[in-house]
C-alpha cells in the first residue's frame, strides 16, 4: 500500500468500536451501498511537518 511504502502507518479494521468514527463510517457504507472509506487522521498535537510531507507525497 503507498500509505505504507511512504512511512504512514495503516490498518485495516474488521470488527467497529462503539464510537462516533465507527458510527460515521457505516453510514457512509450503507448509503452509498458500500463505496465508501474512511481515513481516521490524528489530531493536530501529533501531525508534524514530516507527516504532513509523506501525506503529500502519497496524494
Amino acid at each position: 500500500m503507498k500509505l505504507n511504502e511512504n512511512g504512514i502507518i495503516t490498518n485495516i479494521g474488521n470488527t467497529p468500536m462503539q464510537s462516533l468514527c465507527s458510527e460515521a463510517y457505516w453510514y457512509m457504507l450503507r448509503k452509498f451501498n458500500r463505496h465508501a472509506i474512511f481515513l481516521h487522521v490524528p489530531s493536530v498535537k501529533y501531525i508534524t511537518e514530516d507527516f504532513i510531507e509523506k501525506v503529500r507525497t502519497v496524494l
